[in-house]
């Protein structure tokens, strides 16, 4: 019998908050390291989120399988130890194969958080639109997109992170024939280091 048949009876059930659908853990395990390595570090997670249980609550859940598609709507909170997203809408999508093909996560302000370190600096980040493709190890954030790590910033209209190639692009918004708006430029704040006493 196959894995996701299962889900057959979330299917059955809309009102899903507190549920958990079957294939949650290699979503967040897909995503969340994306959208951590945007402020060019690749190992954020304290070191055991990892280990802890993923949550998901919403409103409700939907699957169609034949279409390979899951969304989860309503107040979206996923959790994994220091980890949280949230926002109004998560939808995934998976390819032919059944592997992880597209994330998006939306809200007026979708939003995630982490903590490197017990004690140490939230890394904060928030959106109307967060997008993740896997095959390429893109990350890209949209419309009022901001990344911050205590007094670190990263501001713009657009952020990419080219995760494979550690880059990140940060623009400002621009018209739909692709020109640039005035005003809304990209702010990047780089706190001073602070100084080591000999």
């Amino acid at each position: 019998m196959r894995h996701h048949q299962d889900c057959d009876r979330e299917r059955a059930t809309p009102a899903a908050r507190g549920a958990v659908a079957a294939r949650p853990p290699l979503l967040l395990r897909s995503l969340l390291p994306g959208l951590l390595l945007l402020c060019g570090a690749a190992a954020f997670a304290l070191p055991d989120d990892a280990e802890q249980p993923i949550a998901i609550e919403a409103d409700a859940f939907e699957l169609d399988d034949l279409q390979g598609i899951a969304i989860y709507s309503g107040a979206v909170v996923a959790t994994q130890g220091s980890i949280r997203l949230e926002g109004d809408k998560l939808t995934v999508r998976y390819d032919k194969n059944q592997d992880l093909d597209e994330v998006l996560l939306q809200g007026k302000l979708a939003r995630f958080r982490q903590q490197r370190e017990v004690g140490g600096e939230w890394i904060k980040g928030k959106a109307r639109r967060i997008e993740y493709y896997p095959k390429k190890d893109l990350l890209i954030l949209l419309q009022q997109a901001e990344v911050t790590e205590g007094k670190r910033l990263i501001k713009g209209d657009r952020i990419e992170y080219d995760i494979a190639n550690a880059r990140v692009k940060a623009r400002k918004a621009t018209t739909s024939a692709g020109k640039e708006k005035k005003g809304g430029r990209v702010r990047i704040v780089i706190p001073p280091k602070k100084k080591t006493r000999e």
